[in-house]
């Protein structure tokens, strides 16, 4: 590879020796800053999606709210309080929203409620397990990722009334609870994409349960370095992973995959690689401040969550040609 090249990528993205050399040149640019006045303020972000119309729904755990702010940044409407009721939460967490639905995640349980895109409560309804994630997919089934799952199962398929539809075994879970920790997204196709946090693991599947395929991150480690925690504190010693690989996952219109890299890469909790369904690596992108979550919406924009957890942005992909050296 040409060192110019090689020196170019490292100040953009990240590119590290035996990794693949990205073949599109995608870059993002900040369209939107929330909130936009301190009295709107954020104080524990967990997660942020949007509108068809481009509003931005935020769950704040900290503030034990959900906070919608229209296309200009402005605060139009908040719900939610401490509490077990309708429309109160332990903290909210995960988001997902399908036309005019927002679905989202008691924090650290396995309660999920359901809001109309005006915030007002429609319906509860339970996991079998305590979820990690959670999505939408095409035809408005939710599908849950479960950290203890019945019978192993990760993945369930839920209808509106918390009815189990199937459930899926992912093929990279283990006994480790650590190793089944995982992000989710669904694309307008009905595919799957699973990555793992502490493992350099992509997992697809389509929405009928079967399986595609699974590959690794060409650049990334192929499992988060492991630390004990002392028998002082547990009956015994207990390894936990150090630092994530992955902080979260989205896809395009155009299939795809964005992957927000934590510790393990040049640019921590900034780069963001881009990968299509074989694995093969397109572009890697840095984002303008170290984030924790990001979403794709259905204009291909990435929606992201400073490190923080109180600042929201809305990022534009801009494309600026092929990269040196690749193949037209």
């Amino acid at each position: 590879m040409n060192l110019k090249l090689i020196l170019s990528l490292s100040l953009f993205g990240a590119v590290a020796p035996g990794q693949d050399l990205p073949t599109e040149n995608l870059r993002v640019r900040e369209i939107l800053t929330i909130p936009r006045q301190k009295k709107d303020w954020l104080v524990g972000v967990q997660d942020a999606v949007s509108l068809r119309d481009g509003s931005i729904i935020v769950s704040d755990k900290l503030d034990n709210k959900l906070k919608k702010f229209d296309s200009k940044g402005r605060l139009v409407k908040e719900t939610g309080k401490r509490g077990k009721g309708a429309g109160e939460f332990r903290g909210p967490g995960p988001l997902s929203v399908w036309n005019d639905l927002v679905a989202v995640v008691d924090y650290a349980s396995s309660r999920i409620q359901v809001f109309t895109s005006d915030l007002q409560f429609k319906s509860a309804l339970q996991a079998g397990g305590s979820i990690f994630d959670l999505c939408f997919d095409q035809e408005g089934y939710l599908w849950v990722g479960l950290l203890r799952g019945r019978q192993g199962r990760n993945l369930v398929q839920l209808d509106l009334k918390g009815e189990v539809v199937q459930a899926i075994t992912l093929r990279n879970a283990t006994k480790d609870p650590f190793d089944n920790m995982f992000w989710f997204t669904i694309d307008k196709t009905g595919e799957i994409i699973v990555a793992y946090v502490a493992q350099n693991k992509i997992e697809l599947w389509n929405t009928r349960g079967e399986f595609r395929r699974d590959f690794h991150v060409s650049g990334l480690p192929l499992r988060s370095k492991r630390k004990t925690i002392s028998k002082r504190i547990f009956d015994e010693d207990l390894e936990v992973p150090e630092d994530n690989i992955f902080w979260d996952v989205g896809v395009d219109s155009q299939g795809r995959i964005f992957l927000l890299a934590d510790e393990y890469t040049p640019n921590p909790d900034q780069d963001v690689y881009v990968v299509n369904r074989e694995g093969d690596l397109l572009s890697i992108l840095k984002l303008p401040h170290r984030s924790m979550t990001l979403t794709v919406d259905s204009r291909d924009r990435l929606i992201v969550t400073d490190i923080g957890k109180t600042t929201v942005r809305v990022l534009g992909l801009q494309k600026t040609g092929r990269r040196e050296g690749t193949p037209r």
